[in-house]
């Protein structure tokens, strides 16, 4: 099997890292709604930052943030399609917007072109394999590309030399080393059990342990170039829990307000984590849940904060060198169902579950720390409940129903 499997060596030595300043541009306030801009440059830099993965659910959610930033950016998508989409969702910023085609991201040399005018700055690498639901595929269909995509990113950015940051999306599944609960997580945390599972099972290994492997070892990789390259940029990485929220932008168009979706108007692109979240609010789902899966515990974090995070990251000085948990809340399905019966969206009927099972107090087993996000970026992050009402009452105006 590929990318040794190895147990891999320490990384503490990131925090040594030191990061050159960005040259001016806009800065942002968070307050876990929307980036508001403060201390606009005196003059605007012509430099560039790069978006690898801003055709995605995330990576559209953050290219517009980074664009109401006031910053230059290249964005990196796989197709001229995608590119022309978001030129459309985004055309009041077109000139602070360029894109470049990478259809493979794994390829040796993928992302030179992007780099080769030395234009660019900083760099958000958020492009990355969905999980496998696969049991007998093989690791290595999940592990190189994330491995092999991080490093071509890293590889081409330190070629040139006038990159001051690169920040990675990672997935908080890399720091979740199964430990006895109750147990609180932070940025020294590392999954290295899921690496040893698969390096002893091959194929045969939990699906999920072959998707937080790759996680794992991509994360793995990053920090060891940048330590072992000497490169020009520092490293920031975000390791953010389920990412929930809507699939539409606001924005203006001629002076009118207009929301539009990211990728498209039909459920079949709902992926990833909305799709877990709305799968466990269907009918046929609802009718087996028992209780132990009611009270199940769950962390997200709402893909705007998220967005609004990247952008704090690329910025932000102190966040050089600094491993971040991204995770905004701990809850469970059945808090989740009371949110949904408490909002009233039209198209939802009650869902009962084990309402009572949760009287009083409610703790949570397993707590992510929040002090590196809120201290280094400063985020507040807004409520679970909103995000909840968000998605489900965007996904039933797309289409997307409870009933079959």
């Amino acid at each position: 099997m590929g990318y040794s499997l190895n147990k891999p060596r320490s990384f503490h030595s990131y925090r040594t890292l030191k990061m050159p300043a960005l040259e001016p541009q806009s800065k942002v306030l968070l307050t876990g709604t929307k980036p508001t801009k403060l201390n606009p440059p005196t003059h605007k830099s012509n430099k560039n930052n790069m978006l690898a993965g801003g055709s995605g659910f995330l990576g559209a959610w953050t290219l517009k943030n980074l664009l109401e930033s006031n910053l230059r950016i290249r964005a990196v998508v796989r197709s001229r399609s995608k590119a022309d989409y978001l030129l459309d969702c985004l055309q009041q910023h077109r000139s602070n917007l360029e894109f470049r085609i990478v259809k493979d991201i794994t390829v040796p040399g993928a992302f030179d072109e992007v780099f080769e005018d030395g234009m660019v700055q900083g760099v958000i690498h958020s492009a990355s394999p969905m999980p496998t639901t696969n049991p007998d595929e093989d690791p290595d269909l999940h592990i190189k590309p994330a491995v092999e995509g991080t490093l071509s990113v890293l590889r081409s950015a330190a070629k040139i030399g006038t990159v001051k940051r690169v920040e990675i999306t990672s997935s908080l599944v890399a720091a979740l080393e199964p430990k006895k609960a109750p147990v609180t997580y932070t940025e020294e945390s590392w999954n290295d059990t899921a690496v040893k599972t698969v390096q002893e099972r091959g194929k045969g290994a939990p699906p999920y342990s072959k998707y937080t492997a790759s996680k794992v070892l991509a994360e793995r990789s990053a920090w060891e170039f940048v330590k072992e390259e000497n490169t020009s940029f520092d490293l920031v990485t975000l390791l953010p829990s389920y990412i929930w929220g809507v699939r539409t932008f606001s924005f203006l168009v001629h002076l009118t307000n207009v929301s539009k979706p990211i990728i498209s108007e039909t459920t079949a692109n709902i992926k990833g984590s909305n799709a877990y979240l709305l799968d466990r609010l269907k009918h046929d789902r609802l009718e087996k849940l028992t209780a132990q899966e009611a009270l199940m515990e769950l962390r997200m974090v709402d893909v705007r904060d998220l967005a609004v995070l990247h952008v704090q990251a690329l910025l932000v000085p102190a966040a050089g060198g600094e491993r971040i948990l991204a995770s905004a809340n701990e809850l469970t399905w059945q808090r989740c169902f009371d949110v949904i019966n408490q909002s009233g969206i039209p198209g939802m009927k009650p869902i009962r579950g084990y309402p009572e099972k949760l009287k009083g107090d409610w703790k949570p087993l397993i707590v992510i720390s929040r002090e590196k996000a809120k201290s280094i970026l400063g985020i507040t992050y807004r409520p679970a409940e909103e995000t909840i009402k968000d998605l489900v009452a965007d996904a039933i105006r797309i289409g997307w129903a409870q009933e079959p």
